[in-house]
C-alpha cells in the first residue's frame, strides 16, 4: 500500500434532494418520483441522474458538470444555486422545472477526482475495502455496489478460516477475487463519462443512435450503465458464492506461494515492472517493511514467476 495522489477528472456534482410535495400539481414531475425508474439527461460537458429514495417521498439528483477551478475538494463543499441553474439553463424542460423548486441556499458541489490503482490490498493482516482501495466515480453508481460486494467476500473467506494464522492468506484470497473486478468497474466509469459527456455535434449524434439501436438489442451500448452486457457482469455475478466456490482452490494455491509482500496474490496484474522503482516491499506476514530498488524488486519477480534470473 502507497501514497497515491489523486488527479482531477474535470468533473464536479451536485447533490440535491427534493421532497415529493413540492411535485404536487405537476404530473410530469410528479411521476418522477412514484415511478421506480432512474432517469439520466445527457448533455455537453454534463449529465444528471435522477431516481426516487426513501420509499418515494424524496427525488435525489445528482447533477455532473464541468469543475470550477475553484471548487474546493471537501465532502461539505457547497456552490450557489444560481451556478447549478446557469450550467442546465439550456436542459430540458424538466430539468429545468426540477431545478426550479430547489431552495436558494448553498447547493453541495463535490469536486470529482480519481486515483491509479494500487499495487496491493493487503499488508500482514489488515486489508482495505471500499473507497479506500478502489474509489469509484459515479458514472455507472457502482461505488456502493462495490464497496458492498467486499464485505460480502470479506464476510465468506473469514468464516472459511478456523485458525488466526490464516487470516493474512484469506485476506490475500479476499484480493485475488475483488481487486481486478472493482478495478475494471473504477476504470468503466472513466470509459462512461467519455460517452456522456460529448459536445453536441456528429459524435453526439452517433451515440445517441447506438443508446437507441442498444435499447433494442441490435448493439451495444456506449453508455454502459445501460449496456446489456455490462449489466449482465456486474449485476449477473453472485461475488459471494464465488468466494465459498473457489475458496479451497485458491487457499491451495496461495498458501503454497512464496510470500513477497505487494506481490504474494497481485503480482499477476502487473504489467510494467517500470513502475516498480522505489516501491515498498512489505514482509507478508506483516514484520519489517523495506524500500527496494528496481534491481532487487525484478529479482523478486523472477522468483516468483520462476524464471531464470
Amino acid at each position: 500500500m502507497s501514497a497515491n495522489a489523486a488527479q482531477n477528472t474535470g468533473d464536479a456534482a451536485y447533490r440535491i434532494t427534493i421532497p415529493r410535495e413540492k411535485l404536487l400539481g405537476r404530473p410530469e414531475l410528479l411521476k418522477l418520483v412514484d415511478e421506480s425508474v432512474s432517469y439520466r439527461w445527457m448533455g455537453p460537458g454534463g449529465h444528471i441522474m435522477a431516481y426516487p429514495i426513501r420509499n418515494h417521498q424524496l427525488i435525489n439528483m445528482v447533477l455532473l458538470h464541468p469543475d470550477r477551478c475553484d471548487t474546493e475538494e471537501s465532502w461539505t463543499a457547497t456552490g450557489p444555486k444560481s451556478h447549478m441553474t446557469e450550467f442546465y439553463s439550456n436542459w430540458s424542460p424538466t430539468v429545468r422545472a426540477l431545478l426550479d423548486l430547489v431552495e436558494e441556499k448553498e447547493i453541495p458541489e463535490w469536486k470529482l477526482k480519481i486515483l491509479t490503482p494500487l499495487l496491493s490490498w493487503v499488508e500482514g493482516n489488515v486489508a482495505l475495502m471500499g473507497d479506500a482501495c478502489h474509489p469509484t466515480l459515479p458514472y455507472v453508481a457502482q461505488g456502493a455496489a462495490q464497496a458492498a460486494e467486499d464485505a460480502g467476500v470479506l464476510a465468506a473467506v473469514l468464516s472459511l478460516i478456523s485458525d488466526k494464522e490464516d487470516i493474512h492468506i484469506a485476506l490475500l484470497i479476499y484480493s485475488e477475487l475483488r481487486k481486478a473486478r472493482g478495478e475494471t468497474a473504477v476504470a468503466s466509469a472513466s470509459k462512461t463519462r467519455d460517452a456522456l459527456h460529448l459536445p453536441d455535434g456528429p459524435d453526439q449524434l452517433l451515440r445517441d443512435e447506438a443508446i437507441r439501436k442498444a435499447s433494442r438489442g441490435e448493439c451495444n451500448s456506449p453508455d454502459l450503465w445501460g449496456d446489456k452486457s455490462f449489466q449482465a457482469s456486474i449485476w449477473g455475478v453472485d461475488i459471494q458464492q464465488q468466494a465459498v466456490d473457489s475458496f479451497d482452490y485458491l487457499y491451495r494455491h496461495t498458501a503454497a506461494k512464496p510470500q513477497y509482500g505487494v506481490f504474494s496474490a497481485t503480482y499477476h496484474f502487473i504489467s510494467d515492472p517500470s513502475i516498480l522503482s522505489g516501491t515498498i516491499y512489505t514482509d507478508a506476514r506483516g514484520g519489517k517493511t523495506y524500500r527496494k530498488n528496481l534491481d532487487r524488486i525484478l529479482v523478486v519477480m523472477k522468483d516468483i514467476l520462476g524464471l531464470k534470473r
